[in-house]
């Protein structure tokens, strides 16, 4: 699917604000169940959410280092902007209403994911 298809199916999104900084045009590995969880996500919320990363090459994460973030080299996850605390909550409770069961915080992001073959029913701190 290309990239100008996928913004068609998930017009809540920026679709290019998931590509890998070391492999534009990237955001096309990103798995469409996931991407169909944040746009409804998305939809959800007002103002919208900022994806600040997504699909991660092996240049662009230290598989050694955390392998929370193991589910960025599928196309599994997503980092969202956050730097309040209600919208945080909202974030989170749209999230899990919507099958997404990974959550990490960080103090101005959210991680969300939906790697099935990484421990679920978590929510984890950056």
């Amino acid at each position: 699917m290309t990239s100008e298809m996928l913004q068609n199916q998930f017009k809540f999104l920026k679709i290019k604000q998931f590509a890998s900084p070391n492999l534009p045009g990237s955001e096309i590995y990103m798995d469409t169940v996931f991407l169909s969880k944040l746009n409804s996500l998305a939809k959800a919320i007002p103002e919208g959410i900022n994806i600040t990363s997504g699909y991660y090459t092996t240049d662009d994460y230290d598989i050694s280092s955390d392998k929370r973030d193991l589910a960025h080299l599928r196309g599994l996850a997503a980092h969202i902007t956050c730097l309040d605390d209600h919208k945080r909550f909202l974030i989170i409770m749209l999230a899990i209403q919507r099958g997404i069961f990974r959550i990490g915080i960080g103090k101005t992001f959210i991680h969300l994911d939906i790697d099935y073959d990484l421990p679920a029913d978590v929510i984890f701190l950056y």
